[in-house]
């Protein structure tokens, strides 16, 4: 994650957007993670919209957002025991979009800390009170990836109550750019 926060740094950073099978990005993420997942003792539940559209991204810079957000629910949101993986097609910002959501049941985040998570180095005080690991670059680089494929991450979240983190990126056939 320093290696690729670096990168962007510098502006090296390039992205090969094209037309991608979104549902089969989602699941080689949630395949790789089955390990962790199991070991964790979640239970995964998928909402998988089988008339998904491509998107516009670029294949890895896609699998490395969903992965942070996959792992943190994992880190997260073991001890509530669950994870719910969805994606949907949505109008959003006026234009066909996919928006894939990873939510738990786990710690959740506070209000004062919801506005600053997705800066570099920043963590939360329940999770640093926890003792999780983390760099606090994770969702920086994630918000960063899905800038650069014109998509978004938001959040959502609850002390006590869970975590909400939705990637939408357009639907293919949308205007592109080259980097």
């Amino acid at each position: 994650q320093i290696l690729l926060f670096s990168a962007g740094k510098q502006n090296t950073a390039r992205y090969n957007l094209q037309p991608l099978d979104i549902a089969s990005v989602i699941e080689g993420v949630l395949r790789d993670n089955a390990p962790g997942i199991t070991s964790a003792g979640m239970t995964l539940e998928r909402a998988i919209d089988p008339e998904l559209p491509h998107v516009i991204g670029d294949g890895g810079a896609v699998a490395r957002c969903l992965e942070n957000l996959v792992s943190n629910a994992i880190k997260y949101g073991a001890q509530a025991g669950w994870m719910r993986v969805s994606a949907s097609s949505v109008n959003g910002r006026n234009r066909p979009e996919v928006a894939i959501t990873v939510e738990d049941r786990g710690m959740g985040i506070a209000s004062s800390d919801l506005r600053r998570i997705f800066e570099p180095f920043y963590r939360g005080k329940a999770a640093q009170d926890s003792q999780i690991h983390g760099t606090g670059l994770g969702l920086s680089l994630a918000r960063k990836l899905a800038h650069a494929m014109r998509g978004e991450i938001l959040v959502e979240s609850e002390p006590g109550r869970g975590s909400r983190f939705t990637l939408t990126l357009p639907a293919a056939g949308m205007p592109t750019v080259t980097e």
